[in-house]
């Protein structure tokens, strides 16, 4: 099944040149239309909304058991993506974590997320290059629910390979406009 990106629309306020990957996310719209079928293996997503600045800080909440997903490389040195779509199950890292704080440029907009490894002292599981625009979910009991887009981050080649996500319920209204 082949669909092509009929309109590409990028958030009015993405600089790339800017270093900070604030607003790193665009809507595409499919012609034809994607209908997903019982049984295809696809399934629709919710987008959670918040009523205030402090519900959207600390959504998804510090701990939360997320997905990411991506067809990414599964080591930094690789040259090539994957034929497999990947998921990794990872964790909401504290908004307060150190590494965190280093890494995201606007806590309302972004969050961060990793594997720990217990034991090992070290974060694991994460997405690699490739995976950047894919989706972070959580499972909601009868449904996924996609919290964010996947942004930046130490990556797969870093000692401590935590990502920056974007957060979805900060952009609820654009998204519905």
């Amino acid at each position: 099944m082949i669909r092509y990106a009929h309109e590409i629309y990028i958030h009015p306020h993405w600089n790339k040149s800017d270093g900070t990957y604030r607003n790193d996310i665009a809507i595409l719209r499919l012609f034809p239309p994607l209908s997903i079928p019982g049984g295809f293996g696809l399934a629709r997503t919710c987008i959670s909304y918040t009523n205030s600045k402090n519900e959207t800080i600390n959504y998804p909440s510090a701990g939360s058991n997320l997905v990411v997903v991506g067809w990414g490389s599964t080591q930094y040195n690789e040259s090539y993506f994957s034929d497999t779509l990947h998921q990794a199950g990872i964790n909401m890292i504290d908004n307060n974590n150190s590494i965190c704080q280093a890494l995201i440029h606007d806590v309302e907009k972004q969050f961060c997320a990793g594997a720990y490894e217990k034991g090992s002292g070290k974060y694991v599981d994460c997405p690699c290059r490739g995976d950047s625009g894919g989706p972070i979910l959580q499972w909601k009991g009868t449904y996924w629910e996609q919290v964010g887009i996947t942004s930046y981050g130490g990556g797969c080649h870093h000692s401590d390979p935590l990502s920056i996500f974007t957060r979805l319920t900060y952009y609820f209204d654009w998204i519905e406009s």
